[in-house]
């Protein structure tokens, strides 16, 4: 780990007008962000490229997540957090870069040189893991999300990993805005600034999806965002008993995997036994290669209370994926404090790598008193499960 999260300044607000957090009633964006990416296969060793990085969010969160191993990029067309970000970030995280990219955007920066259409993305072919652009394509036409969903197949290595949010419009399901209403301006597509083609957008699922196929992804998986949620179940301090997985997120999410070419091979073979033996033909066989997956969610057994400290074991998952269990990942959520009982959604989530297969684990630098869960995740060498359920609340004491 090459920086404890208070070693850091965190992201400075006040350097861009987009995105905007609040404490008060759900988890900061980079965390969520980083569970999103976690729950989909990233691991401490990846090469992270962070198309549309803003202020730093997932940068903050990502050094002390990231390993010695890994790489972090972050790309962004505010000249003004870039230079930020080079002079508090990167001298205290090696192996971590950020590149000002000189793009055209209707809302952040009318006087940039290149279309989203035509951009190239400033890094080599088969350079990272995982390439994740958060909170972007809502401000980017389709054609530009066509170019930037190929050009993050082009720096993926085989087989990595990309996550992508956007504002998706589901068939039989109303369009939902916070601030304004979404109104058609072409087939499945939709803006509340119809003035500006290239703001404030939703689309189809359909042409996200096609999309993303497109450019060489293979969808993976996908999560709802908060536009589909009815505004009576939406979290909040005043609703602390509705309970949102670590994984919710504000836009629809979609994660695909680069495409690997395996190899297909049909072999015929015809022999003569002979002249008085019916002449035997083979079928042809083909011979696939079986595509390794990450494991099966491994089942929560017991989570049992110690002196500040909480022992979880759990059931192994039913799959390997094809591919050997090498750990687990537990990660914790602080449910409860001592001084007063406040509720705190996710804030004290963190998550602990063993790199072990035994099934029972103990957690250690927890605070007797406080209330915590535990989920459990196994991974092997292709990526990461999804989450088990939740244990049981326990509450650590001497």
């Amino acid at each position: 780990m090459r920086c404890a999260r208070g070693e850091l300044p965190r992201p400075d607000r006040g350097l861009h007008k987009t995105g905007i957090d609040s404490d008060r009633t759900e988890p900061p964006r980079g965390l969520k962000e980083l569970h999103l990416l976690e729950h989909f296969g990233m691991r401490p060793s990846s090469d992270v490229l962070d198309v549309g990085c803003g202020i730093g969010r997932l940068t903050y969160e990502c050094a002390w997540y990231l390993d010695d191993h890994a790489s972090y990029a972050g790309l962004d067309i505010s000249r003004t957090v870039i230079n930020w970000l080079n002079t508090n970030y990167a001298p205290r995280l090696p192996g971590f870069r950020f590149d000002f990219l000189d793009v055209y955007n209707e809302s952040y920066r009318r006087k940039g040189s290149v279309k989203p259409e035509q951009v190239r993305l400033p890094y080599e072919d088969r350079q990272f893991d995982v390439v994740c652009a958060f909170e972007v394509f809502m401000h980017v036409s389709l054609d530009g999300i066509r170019n930037y969903l190929r050009e993050m197949t082009r720096v993926l290595r085989p087989g990595g990993l990309a996550v992508v949010t956007f504002v998706g419009v589901y068939p039989d399901e109303p369009v939902v805005s916070f601030d304004a209403e979404y109104v058609p301006v072409g087939p499945g597509i939709y803006t509340t600034k119809p003035n500006g083609m290239s703001s404030d957008m939703a689309y189809d699922i359909d042409l996200v999806r096609s999309a993303v196929s497109d450019a060489g992804l293979d969808e993976v998986g996908s999560v709802k965002g908060r536009t589909h949620t009815p505004l009576d179940r939406r979290p909040g301090w005043w609703a602390p008993e509705i309970e949102f997985p670590p994984i919710y997120h504000g836009c629809d999410v979609l994660a695909a995997r680069k495409g690997t070419t395996f190899t297909q091979r049909v072999r015929s073979r015809i022999e003569a036994i002979d002249r008085t033996v019916t002449r035997l033909r083979s079928n042809a066989m083909k011979i696939v290669t079986a595509v390794p997956t990450a494991p099966g969610a491994p089942t929560i057994r017991s989570a049992t209370a110690g002196s500040g400290s909480g022992t979880v074991s759990w059931t192994a998952p039913a799959s390997d994926g094809g591919s050997p269990i090498t750990g687990y990942a537990v990660t914790k959520q602080a449910l409860w404090w001592p001084s007063g009982g406040a509720y705190r959604m996710d804030r004290q989530s963190k998550t602990r790598i063993f790199n072990s297969t035994a099934t029972t684990q103990t957690v250690t630098g927890l605070i007797n008193g406080a209330e915590y869960r535990f989920w459990v995740r196994a991974y092997n060498a292709v990526g990461i499960s999804a989450y088990s359920t939740a244990s049981d609340p326990i509450t650590p004491a001497e």
